[in-house]
């Protein structure tokens, strides 16, 4: 409770600057941060009394895309109140808009409420026509997030398991490698190397802002690192960045890890509350954070919490990538375990 109220207090603050200084985009901005805030809470009225403030900024605005989505968080509000006459009437409005402007990553996130809405009044056809359109769509598109929801949301409702559905397209999984065990690393060395575990890269320059070292020390404990077999170094000169061997260190005393091959199985926890919160917040995601996808996969046994995959649109800073991380954490509830992906 102390995190929410510590959230909702630096919203309203945000709110009140941006409302002093007239700027509409932020002002939208913040009732949806808002709304964000009290649905996570639970207070689902507060919640669309914010997102229906953001829905009237961005009308001001005149941008459909945010008017869609600020439809689609006020049904999935109504929705979670059950109240899923007045969700499907919003979905619809946001459909209408998305299929009118060409939204296609909107569309996607709202059949799938659509298909769940409808599944819960138990009108299975427009829940299964929603779903295969959706899921369809997402196919189409490479919206990689969205096809993973679908195929979830499929195998926790039954009337959506349907065989004119099981002949669409299958989604490929890549299993975990499994990783080599080495020895225990220094602790300043094991620093390094655990941040070029979460981050997938790092130069000398991260280290410097991270860990508040000189340049010559960074590049030295880089090199040293790299030396050793624990770091590959790619590039020469300013391009120089490294990134982990295909091992890992485990970050409490020092110990070493080898992941059991039954990880790959361990189901993430709460992965439909996951899914659903991250397809709702995606567009803000993509907006402040330059997302362009993010994914629950498989956690190992020697850390339960939560693991989230995350592909940017441009690679972001450690102190970016570790604001994502916290406004996930706080976004979900609980501690997770973020995993960027990088084209190598």
């Amino acid at each position: 409770q102390d995190r929410f109220d510590v959230a909702l207090d630096q919203a309203r603050r945000a709110l009140s600057i941006r409302e002093s200084l007239g700027n509409l985009p932020r002002i939208a901005s913040s009732f949806n941060n808002l709304g964000n805030i009290y649905r996570d809470m639970g207070e689902y009225w507060h919640a669309i009394s914010a997102y229906e403030d953001a829905l009237v900024t961005y009308q001001k605005l005149g941008n459909a895309e945010s008017i869609a989505g600020a439809l689609l968080n006020i049904g999935m509000a109504h929705h979670l109140l059950q109240e899923y006459t007045r969700a499907v009437e919003l979905y619809s409005q946001c459909l209408a808009i998305c299929q009118e402007q060409t939204l296609p990553h909107v569309e996607a996130n709202v059949r799938y409420n659509l298909a769940e809405t409808y599944a819960a009044l138990e009108q299975a056809e427009l829940a299964r026509t929603h779903w295969q359109r959706g899921y369809i769509l997402s196919q189409q598109a490479g919206f990689t997030d969205e096809i993973h929801a679908y195929e979830q949301l499929q195998n926790e409702i039954p009337l959506l398991q349907q065989p004119a559905t099981a002949s669409l397209p299958a989604v490929a999984t890549t299993p975990e490698t499994e990783q080599a065990s080495r020895p225990t690393l220094p602790p300043e060395e094991q620093q390094v190397l655990t941040l070029a575990q979460r981050f997938g890269r790092v130069t000398a320059k991260d280290l410097v802002d991270s860990l508040h070292v000189s340049r010559a020390t960074a590049t030295r404990r880089l090199s040293a690192l790299a030396e050793e077999g624990h770091l590959v170094q790619h590039g020469k000169g300013r391009g120089t960045y490294y990134t982990a061997a295909g091992y890992a260190v485990a970050e409490t005393h020092g110990t070493v890890t080898t992941p059991d091959k039954s990880a790959t199985a361990t189901a993430v926890p709460d992965t439909a509350q996951i899914l659903a919160r991250l397809s709702a917040n995606h567009l803000q995601l993509q907006k402040q954070y330059a997302v362009e996808a993010i994914r629950p996969v498989a956690s190992p046994p020697t850390k339960p919490m939560p693991r989230l995959t995350v592909r940017f649109a441009t690679v972001p800073t450690l102190v970016e990538f570790w604001e994502l991380r916290c406004h996930l954490q706080t976004l979900l509830g609980q501690e997770i375990d973020l995993i960027p992906e990088f084209p190598m």
